[in-house]
C-alpha cells in the first residue's frame, strides 16, 4: 500500500486549484479569492487529478478507475478502467485516452481508447515498469518513460525512452 499522498492540480489558465484534501474528496478553489467552488467525491482513496485543457473538466484516478468531473454540474462520470489503472493521460487534441494497467504479474500495458466513440483501438505490451508517458504533440505516438528491468550491476537504473504508434501499437523506436 502506498499510503494516502494529496494530489493537486492548477488549471491552465490559473483560475481555479483542485486538491485532494483526505482520501476521497476533492476541493476545487479559485485562486484569486481562495472560495470553494465545486466538490467531487470519489468513493476510493485519489492516486491522481489533472484539468482538462478546456478547465471545464477534471480528470480524476482513484483506486477504483478514473473518473471525469464536470466543473459546472459536479457531476462524476465513470471510465471503465482495467484492474489496477495506474497512470492516464489525454492526447493534446483530447481525441485519445491512453491508461496504463498493472496487472497482478506486474506485467503492465497502455490501453489506447478513441473518446469520440469510446473504441480501445489499440493495446501495447510494455515489458517494463513505466514511471511517465505522454502523447506526442501530433497526437501520434505514445512516448514513456521505463526503467529497465534487465538490471544488472553496471546497469542499475538504466532509463528507457520508447514510442509506440497509437493507431496500431507497433513500437516506433
Amino acid at each position: 500500500d502506498w499510503g494516502y499522498h494529496p494530489q493537486a492540480a492548477l488549471s491552465s489558465n490559473g483560475d481555479l486549484l483542485a486538491i485532494s484534501e483526505d482520501n476521497d474528496q476533492i476541493n476545487v478553489f479559485e485562486t484569486s479569492a481562495g472560495k470553494t467552488i465545486q466538490t467531487f467525491s470519489a468513493d476510493s482513496d485519489i492516486w491522481g487529478i489533472s484539468f482538462y485543457p478546456d478547465d471545464a473538466r477534471l480528470r480524476i484516478i482513484t483506486q477504483k478507475g478514473l473518473f471525469f468531473g464536470d466543473m459546472s454540474s459536479g457531476m462524476l462520470s465513470a471510465y471503465p478502467a482495467q484492474e489496477r489503472l495506474s497512470i492516464v493521460a489525454i492526447s493534446p487534441d483530447e481525441s485519445y485516452l491512453a491508461d496504463v494497467s498493472l496487472w497482478e504479474n506486474e506485467k503492465m500495458e497502455f490501453g489506447i481508447l478513441r473518446l469520440s466513440d469510446g473504441v480501445k483501438i489499440s493495446t501495447i505490451q510494455i515489458p517494463d515498469i513505466t514511471r511517465a508517458f505522454a502523447f506526442t504533440p501530433d497526437n501520434h505516438f505514445i512516448t514513456a518513460v521505463r526503467q529497465d528491468s534487465s538490471e544488472t550491476e553496471t546497469n542499475k537504473h538504466n532509463t528507457i525512452i520508447s514510442y509506440w504508434n497509437v493507431a496500431d501499437g507497433s513500437l516506433a523506436k
